[in-house]
């Protein structure tokens, strides 16, 4: 018998007869052991006893008469290997870095920003890791699970092949990434630690296959294109939950496919920028304010770039509803009655929209995601802004066109004749493949939101055959538990989705630091002290798209809040992907704290003519709405003009 501990007591309850009575105890009772030691073995082994009957820990209640033990209840103990919320907020992490490995949500928190529903963690992030290391022959998480977001290890991604030294190439790799330089020296040392120096063969091979893999660019649209054709089907024509789980199951193999094709679309645009920026930079060691200038100049004027069309499509739709002298009326709708408005009150219009539904409805903010909404299940984002647009003045926001000739003549940086000869066979080169890129990235949205469509009538199904109470929770459980439920009816399965379904709303909530090294830990957001700025506030970024710009600052740190941007503003924020497009014709620039010369937003500011800095670091902190800022895309600066 171990040490002996009284538990807290103060009253007694005592039955005489009939009589039940209740009665405080006195000091010397509550000191006293209620068990002699006797009983308490006696109780410990009759408990062995149980747990060896019942082969699970009981919940037992039990009575003392003199020396004779009473059993009154024993019931299952349901908690005792309950999951915690942090377990169920890590079930689907992957594998835990190292303590010297560098994680970062740059570029990957542009598209996924919101944390990553269970359902596409167990399928779209292991389709894209799997994409990418058939593609370089290894295993590799370039994808990082952690806490339900989505990571990057930029060791993986940016410095598995380093020289002796960090070169230009790094920084190039870092500015289009992260949009600056990043990689300092400890962090070269631990990638040489890591991976060795990258060997002369290698380096030959790299090459080789560079050359090689740009060469398919023109071949990469068509044949991802192909496949989705023969990917695309109608979930709602399935009446059994297994038939279109098995059909669902199949399709994978297409999306691995597709998602091959986008990641070397990514990786000729990539290719391609880093070839334009080494001629502009030769014989420089670091980037100087021309050529971030200049890199901006040669990587705008792309034709074709499909998710830049949302907000010039926006825009003639807005003045279809102007020329036709409803702009006022429309302006007045309820989002919700917005489409049966236009189809009543304005056919042109209303067709325009359906046009742009078909062929943009699958596209919203965190698309990649199963269970994001998009554009055509939620359209209160794209009303919004055609009935702000509708009725503000109309603009000519078309960025003139530079032919190859005119781009190179408008660059600052000094360069020799055959530079400026290498550059006209590089720069179309470098355009066409942002617009391949842009392609491949819709073609696997498309297909994703096919799946989306598949999941949500699989849910429907699921809830006609009582296993699971609402079509949604489907996103919350993985793949293979779908496919457990569907053959054994699980209770337990569904109690644990409601409960990740919880504390997906809970993980939202976290803020990570941009870089992390190990484990990525949320960090509380702090106040900036802005008293330092008084009167001269300054923020510095990477240039993206040049022009200056004065106008109201528009700080917003979430989508949702986008419906006060007015139309001139300058919008600052985190960051921005897709689903912030239909807010761009409202803009006279824009400012980010993430991203890089490949993100979604550099992309569109850039064919859009709007001045634009990232990586402003803090901005969204330093500046508040109503303040009048000056935005120099040019120098990539910030600068206020009045407080609000």
């Amino acid at each position: 018998m171990g040490a002996s501990v009284i538990g807290s007591k103060e009253q007694k309850i005592s039955l005489k007869g009939d009589v039940v009575t209740r009665c405080t105890l006195s000091d010397q009772e509550t000191r006293k052991i209620s068990l002699s030691d006797a009983i308490a073995l006696r109780l410990a082994k009759v408990g062995l006893h149980l747990e060896l009957l019942f082969r699970s820990a009981r919940d037992v209640e039990w009575a003392v008469v003199g020396e004779q033990i009473f059993l009154l209840q024993a019931r299952p103990i349901t908690t005792i290997n309950a999951w915690t919320d942090f377990e169920l907020m890590h079930e689907l992490d992957s594998e835990v870095p190292s303590d010297v490995d560098l994680m970062t949500f740059a570029n990957i928190e542009e598209v996924l920003p919101h944390p990553v529903s269970p359902l596409s963690s167990s399928t779209i992030i292991k389709i894209l890791n799997l994409a990418i290391g058939t593609k370089y022959k290894f295993d590799c998480t370039y994808l990082h699970m952690v806490g339900m977001r989505c990571a990057m290890n930029y060791f993986i991604s940016a410095l598995r092949d380093v020289d002796e030294e960090i070169t230009m190439f790094n920084k190039m790799i870092d500015l289009a990434i992260c949009g600056r330089v990043i990689t300092t020296s400890e962090i070269h040392r631990v990638a040489v630690e890591k991976y060795g120096i990258v060997s002369g063969w290698r380096k030959m091979y790299l090459t080789y296959d560079m050359l090689k893999t740009v060469c398919r660019s023109d071949a990469i649209v068509k044949a991802a294109t192909d496949v989705f054709n023969k990917f695309v089907f109608n979930a709602n024509e399935f009446d059994t939950p297994h038939n279109l789980y098995g059909v669902i199951s199949k399709k994978y193999k297409d999306i691995f496919l597709i998602a091959k094709y986008h990641n070397t679309a990514s990786t000729i645009n990539v290719y391609y920028q880093i070839l334009a920026m080494l001629f502009l930079t030769k014989g420089s060691n670091n980037f100087t304010s021309d050529h971030f200038a200049d890199i901006a100049v040669l990587l705008s004027s792309c034709s074709n770039v499909i998710s830049s069309e949302v907000p010039i499509v926006l825009g003639k739709i807005a003045a279809c509803i102007r020329k036709n002298g409803k702009a006022e009326e429309f302006s007045k709708v309820e989002p919700a009655e917005a489409i049966d408005w236009l189809k009543s009150n304005c056919p042109p219009a209303a067709e325009k929209l359906r046009t742009f539904f078909d062929v943009h409805g699958h596209r919203c903010v965190h698309e990649l995601d199963l269970f994001a909404e998009p554009w055509i299940f939620k359209s209160d984002s794209i009303i919004s802004t055609i009935q702000t647009q509708a009725t503000s003045l109309e603009k000519n926001y078309a960025n003139r066109t530079l032919n190859v000739q005119e781009t190179i003549a408008s660059l600052k940086t000094p360069m020799s004749q055959l530079i400026k000869w290498c550059l006209q066979l590089v720069i179309p080169r470098c355009r066409k493949a942002v617009t391949c890129r842009e392609m491949t990235k819709n073609i696997i949205v498309s297909a994703i939101h096919t799946l989306r469509l598949a999941y949500k009538r699989l849910g429907a199904l699921m809830v006609a055959d009582s296993c699971i109470p609402d079509e949604n929770l489907i996103f919350f459980l993985t793949h293979q538990e779908i496919g457990q439920l569907l053959n054994n009816h699980n209770s337990l399965l569904v109690r644990k989705a409601l409960r990740r379904k919880k504390i997906y709303q809970q993980v939202a909530e976290f803020k990570y630091p941009e870089f992390s090294t190990g484990m990525p830990i949320p960090v509380q957001v702090r106040t900036l002290d802005t008293s330092f700025y008084e009167g001269c506030t300054k923020i510095e970024g990477t240039s993206i798209c040049d022009g200056s710009v004065q106008g109201r600052a528009c700080v917003i740190t979430d989508l949702s809040e986008a419906k006060v941007i007015k139309h001139g503003d300058i919008l600052i924020t985190h960051c921005t992907d897709i689903g912030w497009s239909p807010y761009f014709p409202l803009l006279g620039g824009i400012v980010t704290e993430l991203g890089g010369l490949i993100s979604h937003g550099a992309v569109v500011a850039r064919e859009y003519g709007l001045p634009c800095i990232v990586g402003a670091k803090s901005a969204t902190q330093v500046f508040q709405t109503g303040d009048t800022v000056l935005l120099a895309g040019g120098v990539g600066v910030l600068q206020l003009i009045e407080k609000a």
